[in-house]
């Protein structure tokens, strides 16, 4: 089953596409981390070419990030899915996909984190190993969860749509949460924003989140007609 979804994800051209996505996205996070300014001066100025650094990739990544959930859950719904009901329950079928998504999710936030760590290591003088960049990849790493969940759910073969109402609700939300400035917001659709803590209880919360929705997914699964 595992198997399957990943021949399904990347099937001839859409390795392509992903590929392409990845190496645009690292290529960007190259641009913004790299400077020409020499090294004795990233050096005096370590300080604030570091935080402009980490600024930019918590304001331009989880755009990125969702586009990529988006298209690798957008046709999860397909007939080929559907004739495993014949030999497997709705249980399995459901917490494989969901374990498959997620397993490509960590594996390309894990690739990112190295690859950018490393190049920023290698070639700038004033990067440092930061823990709020972990804090802000496990931010993510919750954030890719509660939108699988939620693509798995309301996401069918005849209604594709749906996830792009998703993704437009994942872009506009930081924005409606910033100006409303509200902890309300935060506990019905808590994904990452710029003035998230990183208190464990915020971490705890989304966790209970994820395991409620998964809890919900599961409940819808067992209802749904399989054709």
């Amino acid at each position: 089953m595992t198997r399957l979804i990943f021949m399904h994800v990347f099937y001839g051209k859409r390795r392509i596409v992903y590929f392409s996505l990845f190496v645009l996205l690292m290529l960007s996070i190259f641009f913004m981390g790299y400077t020409q300014e020499p090294v004795y001066l990233q050096q005096l100025e370590k300080e604030y070419y570091h935080m402009y650094f980490i600024l930019s990739l918590k304001t331009f990544y989880p755009f990125i990030f969702s586009i990529t959930i988006t298209m690798l859950l957008i046709d999860h719904d397909q007939n080929v899915f559907h004739m495993l009901y014949a030999y497997h329950s709705r249980f399995i079928i459901y917490f494989k996909k969901l374990f498959a998504y997620g397993l490509i999710m960590t594996l390309f936030l894990l690739f990112t984190f190295l690859i950018m760590h490393l190049f920023m290591i290698s070639f700038t003088a004033y990067y440092a190993f930061d823990l709020s960049i972990v804090m802000f990849f496990l931010h993510l790493w919750c954030d890719g969860l509660i939108l699988i969940i939620l693509f798995l759910i309301i996401i069918k073969k005849e209604h594709i749509n749906r996830g792009f109402l998703v993704l437009l609700l994942y872009f506009l939300f930081p924005m409606i949460k910033e100006n409303m400035d509200s902890r309300f917001l935060f506990y019905i659709f808590p994904i990452y924003t710029m003035d998230l803590s990183n208190d464990l209880l915020v971490y705890a919360y989304k966790i209970c989140y994820i395991c409620f929705g998964i809890l919900i997914g599961y409940a819808i699964h067992e209802k749904m007609s399989i054709y």
